[in-house]
Order: C-alpha cells, then structure tokens, then sequence
C-alpha cells in the first residue's frame, strides 16, 4: 500500500518549521551537520517569509566561533531588506531541543519537501 502525504493545517505545518529553524539555530549544532540539513532542506518552499530569510541566513552560516549565529542571521536580513526582523522566536535560549532529523523527517512526511522521502 502507498503511504500517502499528510497535509497539516497552514499553522502546523508553520510551527514545525519554526521547530526546525529552532533547532537550527542551536549553538551545538556542528557547521557539517548544519550544511547538510540545510542542504536536505534546499527545495523546501517556506510558508513565511521571515522562515525562508532566517533559513536563508543558516545557510550561509560557516563560522559560529568568529560572530555568533544571532548576529549573521541579524546581518543577513539587514541586507535582505529586513532590519527590524524580530528573531528571538528563532532563537530563544528556552527553546526546546528537538532531533533536527526527525522533524526534517515530519515535514517530508507532509509531502512538503519533494523527491526522497525516506
């Protein structure tokens, strides 16, 4: 039997990418594993525009040990255009720490990411 996709409410589906972005921003996070969700994330169409610039700035993230995450992520969306973007809902220190994989692997799950599902 073909599992089908799981399409989630608009605001579920935008909490688990909040999760994600969350988890993300971690400061354990290594600079190898970050690049490879993110890559894993590349085709993935963001439902907010503030979750595709702060994606968009993890992306670019290369060294945490020169400026902190927060400050690149502020950087990258002054120079999108977007100076004043309230960020503390990606990186508030109470955040929880969630298993990046498993919630890549609920978002596949929705059909929201397309090719591998595995």
């Amino acid at each position: 039997m073909i599992e089908r996709p799981r399409f989630p409410a608009a605001d579920e589906l935008r909490a688990l990418e909040l999760s994600i972005l969350r988890a993300l921003c971690q400061p354990n996070v290594t600079e190898m594993a970050r690049q490879s969700f993110t890559r894993e994330l590349a085709d993935y169409r963001w439902q907010l525009e503030d979750h595709c610039i702060v994606f968009q700035a993890i992306q670019r993230i290369r060294n945490t040990h020169t400026s902190p995450i927060k400050e690149q992520i502020a950087a990258y969306a002054a120079r999108r255009g977007f100076p004043d973007m309230d960020l503390e809902a990606f990186l508030t220190a109470d955040a929880p720490r969630q298993d990046i994989e498993s919630l890549i692997r609920e978002l596949k799950a929705t059909g929201a990411i397309q090719g591998n599902t595995a």
